[in-house]
């Protein structure tokens, strides 16, 4: 077969598409010019001319045949961009009307929109418009039968953010039809196991946000099907327990689990040890214990780990931290020690540590050689904890760290001095401590500052006046005294 009849055929539902497009009427405009129906009717009888020339046996097509179709394709086309174009604006003066939030692709199309803060659904109808529409988000107030009818039209949407909101197993079948669809966040919706076995048949789904809803171990099961998913958020879904693991354990590419809460025990760890994927793990006011950790010891992809409120303490740590790839330790109210620390040393590649409260023997100034070793640091929560000066200079030393948390410590006006040096920093905490003006004196050295809280401690209102005025004109935040 020759080009010629190829190039018009497979091009021809483009073609119409554009013309259709061309004819629409319900953005607001009219079409008073005619001429993509012209263009239509021209290909459509050379492509006539085209299929009579093979009837008859002809082996070439003449040349300003093939550049005519060719021209033609390009003026349809551009017109096609035009309408689109006409068309998005029509939905994004919609969408500034209600007061939406939204941006733009680098192609200048709208490819995210917010509608979770405006006033009413009517720009909600005009988002089917948006061709390059990647990301929507909606909160409940917002969200009914007839808003997921309209974002089943969005055949362009990747991800989906319904917070609050009524989600229902029609619902789910309409998003289901969103081919695209890779992201699906429910925080705090009514989405129920039901509901889950539909978003099992979403067979391109790659993450699911369902924290604080009623989902159980049930709903779970049904997502053992689902070899897509990378990522599930089962934060304080407080029905779902080990039985539930067991069923993610099924999942190979599953790399971000977070299942919070008193029924997820040390039995359940067993399960989460068989994810070779894990990358990120939550496992916040669980009943888990340095038994249970233990069995994460050949999960060699994990880099970020978060045991708030858990009994896990140093025994739990020696797993932990032989893990290679570790960059994040989330030991808020553990029951860690200065040994812990020690081990954390020798985690070459750690970057964030929060050991925030942690008090159950917790750790004291003597861990302070230990974190002068962590020389890749860039933030570090060391609220509620029983260090001072001493690891304060130790921190000093490191030229990484951006973010320090030392709320409520035994930090003085001398560790202030060291926190000078760390010129660097863009967020510091040093509330609840026994600084005064003359700390405040060093703090105004902190160039780079973009927060600042020093409320209850001795810093006085006209100095925290000072430091506002240095830090409020570059965008800084103080708070205080």
């Amino acid at each position: 077969m020759s080009r010629l009849p190829r190039l018009v055929t497979q091009n021809l539902p483009l073609i119409l598409v554009g013309c259709l497009l061309l004819l629409a009427s319900q953005v607001g405009c009219e079409t008073t010019d005619y001429s993509p129906l012209i263009v239509k009717k021209k290909l459509q009888e050379l492509e006539k001319k085209v299929e009579d020339s093979q009837g008859a046996g002809v082996a070439e097509i003449p040349a300003n045949l093939t550049a005519r179709i060719e021209s033609l394709e390009k003026e349809l086309a551009a017109q096609k961009a035009a309408f689109n174009e006409l068309k998005e604006g029509a939905s994004v003066d919609l969408l500034e009307a209600n007061g939406a939030d939204f941006s733009f692709d680098e192609g200048g199309a709208v490819n995210r929109v917010d509608l979770s803060t405006t006033r009413n659904n009517d720009a909600l109808v005009g988002l089917p418009k948006l061709d390059s529409l990647k990301h929507i988000t909606l909160n409940g107030k917002q969200v009914d039968s007839e808003t997921f009818k309209v974002l089943a039209k969005c055949e362009s949407l990747e991800r989906i953010d319904l917070e609050l909101a009524p989600v229902t197993v029609e619902g789910l079948k309409q998003l289901s039809k969103l081919k695209n669809l890779k992201y699906l966040q429910l925080f705090r919706s009514d989405v129920s196991d039901e509901g889950l076995e539909v978003i099992a048949e979403m067979s391109g789904l790659e993450q699911l946000r369902c924290g604080q809803t009623r989902v159980g171990d049930d709903g779970v099961t049904h997502l053992a099907k689902l070899k897509s998913l990378k990522a599930i958020d089962l934060s304080d879904c407080n029905r779902v327990s080990d039985k539930g693991l067991e069923a993610l354990s099924e999942i190979p590419e599953l790399s971000f689990v977070k299942v919070w809460g008193p029924q997820i025990t040390d039995e359940g760890m067993k399960s989460l040890g068989k994810l070779k994927s894990l990358r990120v793990l939550g496992l916040n006011d669980s009943a888990v214990t340095d038994e249970g950790v233990a069995e994460l010891a050949e999960c060699k992809e994990l880099s970020e780990i978060h045991l708030f409120r858990t009994q896990v303490g140093d025994e739990g740590l020696k797993v932990l931290t032989s893990l290679p790839k570790m960059r994040f330790f989330n030991l808020r109210d553990t029951r860690i020690s200065d040994a812990s620390i020690e081990m954390l040393s020798n985690v070459s590649g750690l970057e964030k540590l929060d050991v925030s409260e942690a008090s159950s023997p917790g750790i004291t100034e003597a861990c302070a050689a230990s974190f002068a070793k962590m020389s890749n640091l860039k933030d570090v929560n060391l609220w509620s904890t029983a260090v001072g000066d001493e690891l304060v200079k130790s921190l000093s030393s490191m030229g990484n760290i951006t973010r320090l948390n030392l709320d409520n410590t035994k930090l003085t006006n001398e560790g202030v001095k060291e926190i000078a040096k760390m010129t660097q920093l863009t967020w510091l905490h040093v509330g609840k401590t026994e600084i005064d003006d003359e700390a405040a004196k060093e703090l105004i050295k902190l160039t780079n500052l973009k927060y600042l809280n020093i409320s209850q401690t001795k810093i006085s209102d006209d100095m925290f006046f000072e430091i506002d005025d240095l830090l409020a004109p570059k965008g800084g935040i103080v708070i205080g005294p």
